[in-house]
């Protein structure tokens, strides 16, 4: 089966020689089907039994080694961070540099089986402690890490402006048994990725970034089985629907991994901040900040405040939500149409990068540097999953200049609660990561023929 990236650059529209060179590289590296195969490498592959999870949790905590895990949401990264030793070797491991401390929006969290291993590391009011509790009983185990005033137990290290420690609960059933196996020795987790980058959400990810260091991953090798949702979105059989996201205990069986190890959301966790009676939203991510609201209303907090803290990536490309404008009402002749304006437009959007929904500006994929589709069928739970894949490459492309569209969809007629959600979802992630920029351009911008009809407009 054709793999989500690959999917991607077969449709996508070149007009300069870096996306063609990105293009080989990345078909160079999918020319290995069994990276197991490869010459000498660094790593290694496990398959999830109870005795090779017994000695990656050995490893971790005596060898001070590490261990990816691919989960329904991002691929994890496991470590033994607790001593300030082996905290700086998993930095040098993420690239993350000595003297630049921890951040909210990218954390290392400690990994926790449930109510009572949080409260170990933590120490709250009796507000605190309500708002804590309801969070856990909802959303652990799940996508949700919390950050609240650690406890004296807490290394420094691990501290996000000197008393903040964040906790998770992972859902992926062999990761909680890495930290069951680990004899009450904290383990933490963060995202398998370097440093200020996008999470990982396939294994190709895992191996561009870490292929020559040393560590151990384990893969899903047998296909996925399917369940009463339906097939999975990528074989686009029409079944849009997928587990409802606000149900409490999400996903405690096997990760469902698509081909070519794909995670099945790809969208990494919600990050919370716990600090008196208020609770603060740091990360937009599958648990949407209007689900949090609803089930916190009963304890008084009738609004999370959002925090303002920078994006959590690194872009050095800008992104933009896009949307297109008719003016045709407002355009009598073509004489009132400003021709060096349209071409200085098109320029620009010659060095921009589209993504797009439903093909509803495949139309318009001319004018674009780079035309891609995010979900040809509209399904939105394929955009979700797609997103990530696309920008770890164009984030690839040497080319600074290069601007990022997403083409605003967010109006768009879903059916179920379930895509609803996931739309309110996808689109708080987008927001965040364009900083709430904005392009606006005049349909006839796009077209030759100045006298669009209402119909031609997406």
């Amino acid at each position: 089966m054709i793999t989500t990236c690959l999917y991607f650059f077969f449709n996508i529209i070149f007009k300069f020689d870096s996306f063609k060179n990105l293009l080989e590289i990345v078909l160079d590296n999918w020319v290995m089907e069994g990276f197991s195969e490869l010459n000498e490498p660094s790593f290694k592959i496990y398959k999830n039994t109870d005795k090779n999870l017994i000695t990656s949790a050995t490893k971790i905590q005596d060898d001070n080694e590490f261990v990816i895990f691919p989960t329904d949401y991002v691929y994890r990264l496991l470590a033994n961070g607790f001593k300030l030793t082996s905290f700086r070797k998993f930095q040098r491991f993420i690239r993350q540099p000595k003297e630049e401390k921890l951040t909210y929006c990218q954390p290392v969290a400690i990994g926790c089986l449930g109510t009572y291993d949080a409260s170990l590391f933590v120490k709250l009011s009796l507000e605190e402690q309500n708002i804590f509790d309801i969070l856990i009983k909802t959303y652990w185990p799940g996508p949700l890490i919390i950050f609240a005033r650690a406890s004296e137990i807490v290394p420094k290290h691990l501290l996000v402006d000197g008393k903040w420690i964040a906790l998770c609960c992972p859902s992926n059933k062999f990761i909680r048994k890495v930290i069951q196996f680990s004899n009450g020795l904290p383990i933490i987790i963060s995202y398998a990725t370097h440093h200020n980058k996008p999470p990982s959400t396939t294994f190709e990810h895992i191996f561009n970034k870490f292929g020559s260091k040393k560590f151990h991953v384990y893969r899903q090798v047998q296909p996925p089985k399917k369940n009463n949702e339906g097939d999975n979105i990528r074989h686009n059989t029409g079944d849009n629907s997928i587990e409802d996201p606000s149900l409490p205990k999400m996903d405690h069986q096997e990760p469902t991994l698509i081909d070519n190890d794909t995670c099945k959301y790809c969208l990494e966790d919600t990050i919370v901040k716990i600090t008196d009676q208020q609770i603060s939203l740091v990360n937009n991510g599958f648990i949407s900040k209007q689900q949090i609201e609803t089930v916190l209303s009963n304890t008084g907090i009738k609004q999370i405040m959002k925090e303002q803290i920078s994006n959590h990536f690194d872009w050095e490309k800008q992104l933009y939500v896009l949307n297109i404008l008719d003016l045709s009402v407002h355009i009598n002749s073509k004489h009132e149409f400003n021709e060096e304006l349209r071409e200085h437009t098109l320029k620009y959007l010659d060095k921009t990068v589209l993504f797009d929904f439903n093909g509803k500006l495949a139309k318009y994929e001319n004018c674009f540097g780079v035309y891609v589709d995010l979900s040809k069928n509209g399904h939105i739970e394929e955009a979700i999953m797609n997103l990530y894949s696309v920008i770890h490459q164009i984030l690839e492309l040497r080319d600074k200049t290069i601007k990022l569209l997403v083409y605003d969809f967010s109006h768009g007629i879903f059916k179920t609660n379930s895509q609803k959600n996931l739309n309110l979802v996808f689109w708080n992630k987008i927001h965040q990561i364009a900083n709430d920029r904005r392009l606006v351009i005049p349909v006839h911008f796009l077209s030759q023929n100045v006298q669009v009809m209402d119909s031609q407009i997406p």
